[in-house]
């Protein structure tokens, strides 16, 4: 009867949570672990009951030779005795988490859940079932609390989340072995498990026996309670975080503000939530407590003062707040422009077309600046700015280089970090945007002038 009182308290645990509805197709993650195992057998048998259909994905992660492809022919051969869809990969994780600059651990989690959204999508599944336990909640919590991650790392994992569901939070490892040995379920050990290479197997192997025995024999009850009443708090003050985000960060594609008032108005609580949640639905990033400190010590910065995040991320301090964006929008660029063609420049998010003309130009548009065609080339160069470079701003007669012409001209660190300049024969003809040089302004003699045509993304 205990063993069977498991399956009653997964049941009230779905049903309390509607997690599943007549209709769904589900997509269960299985590894062939005994957790993945159980929830199998358990949806295989309430299928017909709740009016739902089931598919099986595996990923083979390529970590463990043999043994992994054991795992996956263990899936495999499970899903054709019971005639379920079956789907499955292989990938490099190591490979994955080299180029990535991520641990073993966050590469095959995003690899793992890239595929299965690849499946779902392919196969017309909604919901994707993986078997986090209660054991797994609690390690997560206590990991999370070392990590120092705030209200939302303190509060678990979610039973659901956009189109995952987790049915088996309500029920400890322990209850799963034991439904498996008394119904004789066979099921795969990974080995990697046994080890302490990894941060969550010493948690799992060292610490928490240890806390067991010293503190707490229930201390993954404790840590599971703990994280529901962080999760009420972190329900009840969603609006204020919200609200903050509204008021105070904003998203235009390519770069995120956060303005100073964020943490002037709010505190240290709805600063670290707020930023959080800007990470998670504007640059689909994790904000670690790291990041956290950094962005705190950054704001108290004198403005053009930066600093590197993880993911290729860059925050620079500016006079009212911080923006961030990725490396990848200064990196060095450099693009062929003939006249008479459009092209889109990605890294400085404009469109320039350069027209031809003959003859005395009388009339004025704001929306494109007008240079002598008289002594340059059909093709000209549109690249980032770099150090050294100088040229002769309109209305001057010396040279000025261009990080002081900048400077002067009160930008933000990230504009002038991105700010580009049109060349012709090696000469700055434009810095775009904000001045022509001096050498080439439009005079009454001359025979020909070019139209420079402008448009950015957020136009």
């Amino acid at each position: 009867m205990l063993v069977e009182s498991v399956i009653e308290t997964v049941n009230r645990f779905i049903r309390e949570n509607s997690l599943i509805s007549a209709g769904d197709r589900l997509l269960l993650a299985l590894s062939g672990g005994p957790d993945s195992v159980f929830l199998f057998f358990y949806l295989y048998s309430v299928a017909n009951e709740l009016g739902f259909q089931l598919g099986v994905a595996h990923l083979d992660h390529s970590l463990r030779g043999e043994e992994s492809q054991g795992d996956l022919l263990f899936c495999e051969n499970l899903c054709k005795k019971y005639n379920l869809p079956f789907y499955s990969e292989t990938l490099d994780v190591k490979n994955h988490a080299a180029v990535n600059k991520l641990s073993i651990e966050e590469a095959a989690r995003e690899m793992r859940y890239d595929f299965f959204n690849r499946v779902i999508s392919r196969e017309g599944y909604n919901k994707i079932v993986t078997a986090h336990n209660k054991n797994d909640n609690a390690e997560t919590i206590l990991y999370n609390i070392l990590k120092g991650t705030g209200l939302t790392g303190a509060s678990g994992i979610p039973v659901k989340r956009d189109n995952i569901i987790r049915p088996l939070l309500s029920i400890s490892k322990t209850e799963i072995l034991e439904y498996l040995d008394v119904h004789e379920i066979s099921y795969r050990i990974d080995s990697s498990n046994l080890g302490n290479d990894y941060s969550r197997n010493y948690i799992r192997n060292e610490l928490l026996p240890l806390i067991k025995e010293r503190i707490n024999p229930g201390v993954e009850n404790a840590l599971c309670r703990h994280g529901e009443i962080i999760n009420a708090a972190k329900t009840f003050i969603h609006p204020f975080i919200l609200d903050a985000v509204k008021q105070h960060i904003s998203f235009d594609g390519k770069k995120l503000v956060i303005l100073d008032k964020l943490w002037l108005d709010n505190g240290e609580l709805l600063f670290s939530e707020a930023v959080k949640y800007a990470f998670d639905q504007f640059l689909a990033k994790k904000f670690s407590f790291e990041e956290y400190l950094n962005l705190k010590s950054l704001s108290t910065n004198l403005t053009g003062k930066h600093i590197d995040l993880k993911e290729e991320f860059v925050a620079f301090r500016e006079r009212d707040g911080i923006v961030i964006t990725k490396f990848t929008q200064f990196e060095n660029y450099s693009y062929e422009i003939n006249i008479g063609e459009e092209k889109y420049i990605p890294e400085a998010g404009i469109s320039i077309k350069i027209e031809m003309h003959q003859g005395e130009n009388t009339s004025f548009v704001p929306d494109y600046e007008l240079i002598s065609a008289d002594n340059i080339d059909d093709i000209f160069i549109l690249r980032n700015w770099n150090f050294g470079d100088k040229f002769i701003p309109l209305g001057m007669k010396g040279y000025k280089n261009i990080s002081d012409f900048l400077n002067e001209q009160k930008l933000d660190s990230f504009l002038k970090k991105a700010a580009p300049v049109l060349t012709n024969r090696n000469n700055i003809v434009y810095v775009v945007g904000l001045r022509i040089d001096e050498r080439y302004k439009l005079k009454k003699e001359d025979k020909k002038y070019c139209k420079i045509w402008i448009k950015r993304d957020d136009h």
